[in-house]
């Protein structure tokens, strides 16, 4: 005769105490709680911004994925000065679609208070960035390698873009994590990065 004991729900105890554990939970969802962060809700204040991601333009897909060489790159012109008018020097081509994120800065801060005016040449403190943001910007991935930038905007004193819009920083991309929850959803990225500003004072090197 086959056993029930494989049935863990088959008596009505355990069918309660299941239920109650459900409507018991209170843990909230991380896509949400960024999302507040963001864009904040009806009792909190959105502290996101908008900014500009240039994702890498690929061809291929899998083992075979790559990146897609300007027309620069082929005719040998790729280094010369200015930078190439359509790659912006890149050497191959990308796609600027608009996302928002909440920027926070880490590592030495030394550069805030102008300390690098008294170290020893050659010791040059970079700002390095970390932006947070949605579960569904895909980053460009390739070899481990991510060849994408984030582009900061120029915003007025209450955080919207101003038009015509003007690209003020750029900033390379050294990581990008990609949070999951217990069950394995994807809940958001965060992305290290490094800024293309070597001065580190944040002043707006044009792109």
């Amino acid at each position: 005769m086959a056993s029930n004991n494989l049935n863990i729900w088959a008596n009505k105890t355990s069918t309660k105490t299941a239920r109650q554990v459900r409507t018991a939970r209170t843990e909230g969802s991380m896509r949400d709680e960024l999302s507040h962060l963001i864009y904040g809700t009806s009792r909190e204040i959105a502290k996101g911004s908008r900014g500009v991601y240039r994702k890498i333009r690929t061809t291929g897909s899998g083992n075979t994925l790559a990146k897609v060489p300007c027309d620069c790159v082929k005719q040998g012109e790729a280094d010369k000065t200015p930078g190439c008018p359509i790659c912006d020097g890149e050497k191959f081509l990308w796609d600027e679609v608009w996302f928002d994120y909440y920027k926070t800065e880490v590592g030495i801060d030394a550069h805030l208070a102008l300390k690098e005016d008294f170290e020893t040449p050659g010791i040059v403190a970079v700002p390095r960035m970390v932006f947070y943001t949605l579960y569904n910007l895909e980053p460009v991935i390739i070899n481990g390698m991510i060849n994408d930038k984030i582009i900061e905007v120029k915003r007025d004193l209450e955080g919207n873009v101003v038009k015509p819009y003007e690209r003020i920083r750029t900033y390379r991309i050294g990581s990008a994590v990609d949070y999951r929850s217990d069950n394995g959803r994807l809940e958001y990225w965060k992305i290290a990065t490094v800024s293309d500003d070597l001065q580190g004072r944040g002043l707006a090197s044009r792109v």
